[in-house]
């Protein structure tokens, strides 16, 4: 066997012995263990392999190591080696739209979808908990559950920088779903919006649509990728206009499209529409001016839900992996918690283009046939 397997298994062997004597409650949190030289007298073991061993259990936020005084057992050690035996218990901090149900939203269902493959997998409880716009979501945690989650996901909301370093020093794991707030040390998983909107121009600009309007909420992302593709396609900057939205609002997409299209100065020939519902009354606008889609103005929709299949006009659509998103926070807090990680960590998913009949893709190939 090959001189770095066997030093790999020794580092191993020992860092089990340590965490079993902690478990048993042999060394208990606040204890100084023993020196390095006595360890690897005690145990047959070299001082480079007792190091290495102690290393990893310093990763893993088993131990405090301080040069000049010592090394400790850390005082969440019982906490963390407990977590590998019981289910990971973890909060989902959301801020809601006022007045919505959660329960008939196709995106917290989507979600839901994904937090429940998690669960099953990695062994975790799960707890939601809803933050009122404007409350402090730590504070609304404490309130509404005596337990101390091993980990949390944010939604829409997020802790402080004094408050990252407590949940840090309580052995608690923290994740965002969505864009980080800048300078705030937390790891997120956030879906690349730059490159969905990048796409749906390019999609757009294959056939000559080179009039676009993005109908958009606040995300910068989504309007730099818009940008950057019309710049890149050859199109005038003058011939394209971003407008607002709420994308969560049917009337709201109606009266942004009605808008835009009364204006001589916004002729526009598609429209990217952030929003499943505010993209069905952009789509709705069009007709009730007499324009046909995609023959006149073609639609891309940012979003995509299953239900959009049932509509009789199937809009091209920007689909974002929400499933996936939920997943893959679920198993970054998760992991983070077992492998004692103290970094942050940032994870970006792609979204994909879905054809349908309201962008001139559908007329091409229907005349094909």
């Amino acid at each position: 066997m090959k001189k770095g397997i066997v030093t790999c298994l020794k580092n191993i062997a020992l860092e089990r012995d340590i965490e079993t004597r902690i478990s048993d409650g042999e060394y208990l949190p606040g204890d100084m263990l023993p020196p390095e030289r006595n360890i690897a007298a005690n145990s047959g073991y070299s001082r480079v392999t007792v190091r290495m061993a102690l290393k990893n259990l310093e990763k893993k936020g088993l131990i405090d190591r301080h040069q000049g005084s010592g090394t400790f057992v850390s005082n969440s050690a019982m906490r963390k080696l407990e977590r590998n035996r019981t289910p990971f218990s973890i909060c989902f901090a959301y801020v809601n739209v006022p007045g919505k149900d959660i329960l008939m939203d196709p995106y917290f269902n989507h979600l839901s979808s994904g937090f429940h493959r998690a669960l099953n997998e990695f062994n975790a409880n799960f707890r939601s908990i809803e933050i009122l716009p404007g409350e402090d979501p730590v504070s609304k945690i404490s309130e509404k559950s005596d337990t101390i989650f091993d980990g949390i996901i944010f939604l829409s909301c997020a802790p402080s920088s004094d408050e990252i370093l407590q949940f840090r020093r309580d052995g608690t794991s923290l994740v965002i779903i969505g864009e980080a707030p800048q300078g705030l040390d937390i790891s997120s998983v956030d879906i690349d919006n730059f490159h969905g909107a990048y796409e749906a121009v390019r999609h757009l600009a294959a056939f000559d649509r080179k009039r676009i309007l993005l109908l958009n909420n606040y995300s910068t992302a989504r309007r730099n990728g818009f940008m950057e593709a019309v710049d890149e396609f050859g199109i005038d900057r003058k011939s394209c206009h971003v407008d607002k939205v709420v994308p969560w609002s049917k009337e709201s997409g109606r009266k942004a499209a009605l808008k835009a299209l009364s204006d001589v100065k916004k002729e526009f020939d598609s429209m990217i529409v952030y929003g499943d519902f505010a993209t069905v009354g952009a789509m709705e606008a069009v007709k009730e001016s007499g324009l046909g889609i995609p023959e006149d103005i073609s639609v891309v929709m940012y979003d995509d839900y299953p239900w959009v299949e049932m509509l009789s006009l199937q809009p091209t659509a920007i689909r974002q992996p929400f499933p996936e998103q939920a997943y893959e926070a679920v198993k970054m807090l998760i992991e983070s918690s077992r492998n004692g990680e103290d970094r942050h960590f940032a994870k970006m998913l792609q979204p994909s283009l879905v054809i349908r009949k309201s962008t001139c893709q559908y007329l091409k190939n229907r005349g094909a046939r």
